[in-house]
């Protein structure tokens, strides 16, 4: 049956010019459309109970699948175009994400955080909503000895406006001042790394902050190895799954009041992205109060054993129960 499926794929792709190996490309709406005609066809003599789609780039393909064979439509929501654009986000995006939502039977937010902003911004009901958190993948902490010996500060994520990086580098600017003997990495890429790197050298701080761009994984992990401290000032963040790496790796972490992460990690320490006088202060007491930090970590560590992709997917799968036989299950908590 496998491999029947495959070769459908295959005839699929060479008749409508979809590529799956192909990146989005420069028209990304396109694209979009695109998949969702692809889909279509690869399902037409499928037999399946449920959609589930990931994201507005699925939504048109879910929303299609959903009209034509009258299935429950599950969408799964890890960022939305208001995590990107803000409270006065709107487009074509917005407005099949706002669509979708509404068509949807549940919709699976990775977070309390972005079920409130799927309310409030979206005008979804509450009822809809069944938020499930991400879990990750063990990971055995260990120590890399740093090349250097100031004590290293880690900010990692795409370098664009809802990642805070402007917040970060204004802290980091006041912790230097206080505290010269301090490195920063910022890791990733976005389109925020080019004035970031031109402020950073017009302030005379090209040895303090370093821009690696984009670190892959096994490259990150050791990096953590070597941090001091880990920071994620996002402005609106739906998870924040960089935050657990870190806080794998026993590094204590500070983070946005706004994000989803918050919520599974008490024991880190939580701040307005904005206030960063309070930002740096708290990174400069998390450097040099030892007791602390271990106390941080530790508490760190215990919030990390209740995150699994397991439960993860056993949260799905009891939505999906609910869905069929609603008398089966309870629904997920709602958002507070």
């Amino acid at each position: 049956m496998r491999e029947a499926y495959e070769e459908k794929v295959e005839v699929v792709e060479e008749q409508k010019g979809f590529q799956l190996a192909q990146n989005y490309g420069k028209n990304l709406i396109e694209k979009v459309t695109e998949y969702g005609e692809w889909v279509r066809e690869i399902v037409r003599d499928q037999d399946f109970d449920l959609i589930h789609a990931h994201d507005w780039m699925t939504f048109l393909a879910g929303l299609e699948l959903k009209a034509l064979y009258d299935k429950p439509l599950v969408l799964h929501i890890h960022s939305l175009t208001y995590d990107r654009q803000g409270p006065e986000a709107r487009g074509w995006v917005y407005e099949l994400e706002r669509h979708a939502m509404n068509q949807a039977d549940i919709v699976i937010p990775v977070s309390r955080y972005t079920a409130s902003v799927i309310t409030q911004y979206y005008g979804i009901s509450p009822h809809k909503l069944s938020p499930v958190y991400n879990g990750i993948a063990p990971q055995e902490p260990y120590r890399t000895p740093k090349p250097f010996k100031e004590r290293l500060v880690v900010f990692l994520g795409r370098i664009t406006g809802q990642k805070g990086p402007e917040y970060f580098y204004q802290a980091a600017k006041k912790l230097l001042a206080r505290d010269p003997n301090v490195r920063f990495v910022v890791a990733g890429k976005g389109d925020l790394i080019d004035p970031m790197i031109r402020q950073t050298a017009k302030d005379r701080l090209g040895d303090r902050i370093h821009f690696t761009g984009f670190m892959e994984p096994d490259r990150v992990t050791d990096m953590l190895s070597m941090a001091d401290l880990y920071i994620m000032p996002s402005v609106s963040e739906p998870f924040g799954l960089s935050a657990l790496e870190a806080a794998q790796m026993d590094v204590p972490c500070i983070i946005s009041e706004t994000s989803g992460v918050a919520e599974v990690l008490p024991h880190a320490i939580q701040v307005d992205y904005a206030k960063t006088d309070t930002m740096a202060r708290m990174m400069y007491a998390l450097l040099h109060a030892r007791e602390w930090r271990h106390r941080i970590t530790q508490g760190q560590q215990a919030d990390l054993k209740h995150l699994t992709w397991t439960k993860s997917a056993k949260e799905v799968m009891r939505i999906y129960q609910q869905l069929f036989n609603p008398n089966s299950a309870t629904r997920a908590a709602q958002p507070a």
